[in-house]
């Protein structure tokens, strides 16, 4: 029951919400039958309807730091397609687009092939994409503020590699190849190749840059 003539204290505002950064709910899923890949909305499960297309089965996909754009590595030229999110269009790598500046060396005019990996830095400041293909030189980085290729002068690979990262500081790349053997390089000035002496397939930084391997068994035998 409400007593009247009781003063009451004035009732205090609430204290304001914190920050919080929530990720953008995409889902995305290559595929071999088209359309290739499928975006799909994680938060209601929906599928969300493009305006791109891509010639060729989806062999890598990647959202960038912020996912306004989606990176896609595919079979068929050119093989490597960026996508941006707010409309769902494919952006131009050529030409006079001003998403996307045009460069002297331009994407579509290579013959990379297939792109198996992808890997971007998290440092909006250095925007490095590393794209990992079946043809020399195997692995190819761009600095995506001007789609330049700032990995020019990086010694020749062996053969094809499996997959790409970079370490948290984006300081160093991290490669396996296709007979797992695993390089790292330092991406200051993509100078020098150093090998890993153990062989394996899992391999990841953690966020203090330490780097954490899976290392295959030692194969031990005797001669008869």
């Amino acid at each position: 029951r409400l007593v009247t003539g009781i003063p009451m204290p004035p009732i205090p505002e609430p204290p304001p919400l914190p920050d919080v950064e929530i990720p953008a709910p995409w889902l995305a899923i290559g595929h071999d039958e088209e359309p290739y890949i499928t975006i799909v909305n994680s938060l209601t499960w929906q599928k969300v309807i493009v305006h791109f297309e891509i010639p060729g089965p989806a062999r890598a996909v990647l959202f960038n730091y912020d996912s306004s754009l989606l990176y896609i590595g595919h079979e068929c030229p050119p093989y490597f397609t960026v996508v941006e999110t707010a409309g769902w269009t494919e952006v131009p790598l050529e030409g006079s687009s001003e998403a996307v500046a045009s460069s002297s060396d331009r994407i579509s005019t290579w013959d990379i092939g297939t792109v198996t990996g992808l890997a971007q830095t998290a440092d909006s400041e250095r925007s490095l994409l590393a794209l990992a293909h079946q043809c020399p030189p195997y692995v190819t980085v761009f600095d995506t503020l001007t789609w330049q290729v700032v990995s020019a002068g990086m010694p020749e690979l062996p053969m094809s590699i499996s997959r790409v990262t970079f370490s948290p500081n984006s300081q160093t790349m991290l490669i396996t190849d296709m007979c797992r053997n695993r390089r790292w390089i330092d991406t200051a000035d993509f100078a020098e190749w150093h090998s890993i002496a153990s062989r394996g397939r899992a391999a990841t930084f953690m966020d203090d840059d330490t780097l954490l391997l899976g290392n295959e068994p030692i194969d031990y035998y005797a001669e008869s």
